[in-house]
């Protein structure tokens, strides 16, 4: 066995329609505060828990978006080099941009993981026996232009080319499938 791996979609939740929520987050560092966080606080968050955290965390980017925004993974675990038979799971959150409380749940379960490793039996087990890949926003540049109260427009919902992250996923399947010799139609 591989290893088995997991995708799950932290999202479908849009920002609220009421409340004062507006302007930047306070500077970025380990302590997470319980507000929206822009593109650079969240970056800065996310450096500052890998700083703090470097035998439990690694910080990488799966790409740059449009606007040249980093693509942010943060891993924790404490396995430190790929292992058979180690699980792998992702965690994706804010796939349309105007689903901020996707993205705070990511950054708020990283949190939760790192500062609970000493802490808690369960977190030390999960983190010494899967690598899991935390990535709080997959739509920065949407997330960025959407905006608080804005519930009936789709502001931020797409990127900045108008491309909707989650309607990707069936064509992928269909790619790899048909790679394998499968003839199918897409409905």
């Amino acid at each position: 066995m591989l290893g088995v791996t997991v995708l799950l979609w932290v999202g479908a939740l849009t920002l609220p329609c009421t409340g004062v929520l507006t302007g930047h987050s306070r500077p970025p560092g380990p302590s997470l505060y319980f507000q929206y966080h822009h593109y650079e606080d969240m970056t800065g968050y996310l450096h500052a828990v890998n700083r703090a955290y470097p035998d439990l965390t690694r910080l990488y980017s799966l790409g740059k978006t449009v606007k040249d925004r980093d693509l942010w993974v943060m891993q924790v675990t404490s396995v430190p080099e790929v292992q058979l038979g180690v699980p792998h799971v992702k965690i994706v959150g804010n796939i349309h941009g105007n689903e901020a409380v996707g993205r705070e749940l990511v950054l708020h379960m990283i949190q939760f993981l790192v500062t609970s490793y000493n802490r808690n039996q369960t977190v030390r087990w999960l983190l010494d026996n899967t690598r899991i890949h935390l990535m709080p926003s997959l739509n920065p540049d949407g997330f960025e232009i959407s905006k608080v109260g804005r519930c009936t427009t789709i502001e931020g919902s797409s990127d900045i080319e108008m491309m909707d992250h989650d309607h990707g996923f069936r064509n992928l399947d269909f790619i790899f499938l048909k790679s394998k010799g499968y003839s199918l139609e897409l409905s």
